[in-house]
């Protein structure tokens, strides 16, 4: 039964957590859409574009994941991290729109 309890402890997240993974999600949906969508358009045209959106992805995810990794050790960061990200994540959202369309 001890198993259990310790199984249900280190499965449960805090809100900030599952936000979090919430954005890490988001990312990883927005760079399988890109891959998806844009590698299909002949041409390429908007090579420089999608350079900068690879480069803004992946360094979004990085800050994602290194606020994840610090909430794990107990850090309680500003909650305008989590609004910048969301900021970030809106910008990615709507530069794939353009790459794609």
């Amino acid at each position: 039964m001890h198993s259990t309890e310790t199984q249900q402890a280190t499965n449960m997240e805090t809100p900030q957590e599952y936000g979090l993974k919430k954005f890490v999600d988001k990312l990883y949906r927005l760079k399988e859409k890109f891959e998806n969508k844009y590698y299909r358009i002949s041409g390429y045209d908007k090579y420089e574009m999608a350079r900068s959106f690879n480069i803004d992805l992946a360094a979004t995810l990085f800050e994602v994941n290194r606020l994840r990794h610090l909430q794990g050790t107990h850090f309680q960061g500003p909650s305008n991290n989590r609004e910048r990200i969301k900021k970030q994540i809106d910008q990615l959202e709507e530069q794939l729109g353009i790459l794609i369309s």
